[in-house]
């Protein structure tokens, strides 16, 4: 989804900037997906997109990746810059 106060871009340099692996795909190897706001309210529903569906299917099987919100994440982000 699209994130209303960072860019997918912003996000991606603080997130390497704490040492953060910053992937582009869903796989039993990440251990977080960060989701918009507008994409959480779909969170349990099937009008979620592809990684988030895929992460979901991933959760019932592996236990992870994690769901953070855009909301939790800010505050790291702030906290960090």
């Amino acid at each position: 989804g699209t994130f209303q106060n960072y860019s997918r871009r912003t996000i991606k340099e603080k997130l390497s900037a704490l040492n953060v692996t910053v992937v582009n795909s869903v796989s039993r190897k990440v251990d977080y997906l960060i989701v918009s706001k507008e994409a959480s309210r779909y969170w349990a529903t099937p009008n979620a997109g592809t990684k988030l569906l895929k992460a979901h299917k991933l959760r019932a099987d592996f236990d992870k990746p994690m769901l953070i919100g855009e909301d939790t994440l800010e505050p790291i982000l702030k906290y960090n810059s």
